[in-house]
């Protein structure tokens, strides 16, 4: 995946595992549909996703946007900043090195939940095996929307930054930014629901996946319903429980 040289998309360390929480019902759509969903920037959890910090959006209106809000050039700004909302889609992975209790408090809901482990250069080649789009990979960066600002020269570069609110997500995301009619939206004010709500991009799951985590309070048969499952999909990858709630060993 090739980038840009003055690309806002940044990735360290590409033998970093990569975690994703998720309902048992998606992990089965994962492997069903052997392709990942990549959700509408609009539709994830953080209101101000796409959206620029303060001291941002102060500096575009010197060079982009004129103060007045009937200003045709400001209500073309503001239209093509939400309509790149609605056409950017994306796919959360949580970077570090260990399982999490916060993330499984915040993005699972039942003790029959799952997390698929993997690596960002197996995301990476998995993603770049499929022909249908272009894939942006990046780290995110976190910052105060109140005091700091997002650096300019690239539409997309507040897709990698979120308010510091979100920095234990360590998040690295997979981004497809479908283009082309977007002009078309804009022009005709089409609402929200004119856009797909998100992509299924094919993917190996057998690849993808390196590891499967049962939730830390998960019941012992669910370990042998993922075991048959994992089977059936020809998935030869470890599945373990979750250790955060082991027994003290003294």
């Amino acid at each position: 995946m090739p980038l840009h040289p003055h690309s806002p998309f940044n990735v360290e360390n590409k033998n970093s595992k990569l975690w994703r929480y998720m309902s048992f019902s998606k992990f089965i759509a994962l492997l069903e549909n052997q392709s990942l969903f990549f959700a509408r920037s609009d539709k994830l959890s953080d209101p101000c996703e796409g959206s620029y910090p303060k001291l941002s959006v102060a500096e575009l209106k010197k060079y982009i946007l004129d103060p007045k809000a009937a200003n045709p050039t400001t209500k073309q700004a503001e239209a093509t900043r939400e309509t790149l909302r609605y056409t950017m889609m994306i796919s959360c992975w949580n970077k570090r090195e260990v399982d999490s209790y916060l993330m499984w408090k915040a993005y699972t809901d039942s003790i029959e939940s799952i997390c698929i482990q993997t690596n960002v250069d197996t995301l990476f080649k998995c993603l770049d095996a499929q022909q249908n789009y272009h894939v942006l990979v990046s780290d995110i960066t976190y910052i105060d929307y109140e005091s700091e600002e997002i650096p300019h020269g690239n539409i997309l570069s507040p897709f990698v930054y979120k308010r510091h609110y979100f920095r234990e997500e360590t998040e690295l995301r997979a981004m497809i930014w479908l283009p082309g009619d977007e002009w078309r939206y804009i022009e005709n004010a089409l609402p929200p629901d004119s856009f797909p709500v998100g992509l299924e991009v094919p993917v190996m799951a057998s690849t993808l996946i390196q590891s499967i985590y049962l939730h830390p309070e998960a019941p012992s048969w669910h370990r042998e319903l993922v075991k048959k499952i994992a089977q059936k999909y020809s998935l030869t990858c470890a599945i373990e429980k979750s250790d955060i709630q082991a027994r003290p060993i003294f």
